[in-house]
Order: structure tokens, then sequence, then C-alpha cells
């Protein structure tokens, strides 16, 4: 039995126009496998898109558009995914999305600096105190619930 406290996460996500459009994972490059044993199935994940892809400068919303919580399911890098200009992707772990919405739509990271009271924008992966963590959740949550197609009376 897992007696570790679970945590919470924000972690950044590159624009890119082949991504999946139904799965959310973290990836590890071969310097955050130490560190990524802190992550584990059970902690929860906010995920915001960054503004631009620093090499290949596909452009982002720059918006926090997801959260979920981080499943067991880790799997390795395909060939076509292993090497970013000098990173080298060793493996993802798939994100059970529990809310999600197109990162256009998404919480401008203005608003979420101000939530999280930072001035400069997150550049990497980090743990959140829970009561953030929620805090930005319910305003993506209402963000969501706004984009729902309205429920017919029937």
């Amino acid at each position: 039995m897992d007696t570790m406290l679970k945590q919470e996460w924000f972690e950044q996500y590159w624009p890119d126009p082949n991504r999946e459009s139904d799965k959310l994972y973290v990836w590890y490059r071969e310097r955050d496998l130490k560190p990524a044993v802190k992550l584990k199935a059970g902690d929860r994940v906010l995920v915001y898109e960054v503004g631009r892809h620093r090499i290949k400068g596909w452009t982002g919303a720059k918006k926090l558009f997801a959260s979920g919580i981080l499943t067991d399911k880790i799997f390795p890098i395909t060939p076509q995914e292993r090497s970013d200009h000098g990173d080298e992707w060793k493996s993802k772990r798939l994100i059970d999305v529990k809310y999600r919405v197109e990162p256009i739509h998404g919480l401008p990271l203005d608003s979420v600096l101000k939530i999280l009271g930072y001035k400069k924008k997150p550049r990497r992966r980090f743990r959140l105190n829970s009561e953030k963590f929620d805090s930005l959740e319910a305003a993506l949550r209402q963000i969501w619930q706004a984009l729902q197609p309205p429920q017919s009376q029937s």
C-alpha cells in the first residue's frame, strides 16, 4: 500500500500541432528521471501550454487548459518522439484527465500568476500546495462548465 502523501503539480506542455488530441502525458527526459521518482500515481496535475516551442517555433496559447490525476501507466517514447534538438525524451506517464478545454479557451497565465501570487511565468514542472491547486482547478472547471453544451430538456 502506498503510504506517501499525494502531491499537486503544475506541468508545462509544449504547443504541438501533432499532439494526440485525446491524451495528455507528463514527459520525462534523462535528466528528469531521478526527480521524476517524486511524481507518482494518484498525484494531481494541472497542465498549461507554454507560449512558443523553443526550437520548432510553434506558438501556443499560454493558458492553463487541463487538470487530472497521474496514472501508473508509463510508456516508452517512440523513435519519432525521442529527440527534440538536444532533449532526449525517455518515457511519458498518462494523465487521467478530469477537466480539459482547448488551450485557446484555457485560463490565461496572467490569471494563473495572480492566483499563485507569482510575478514571473513558470518555466518547468513544480509542486503546488493543495489550496492553490484547488483554486486553479476551480477556475478551470468554471471555464469547462461554460463551454459545455446546454442540456436539452426532454
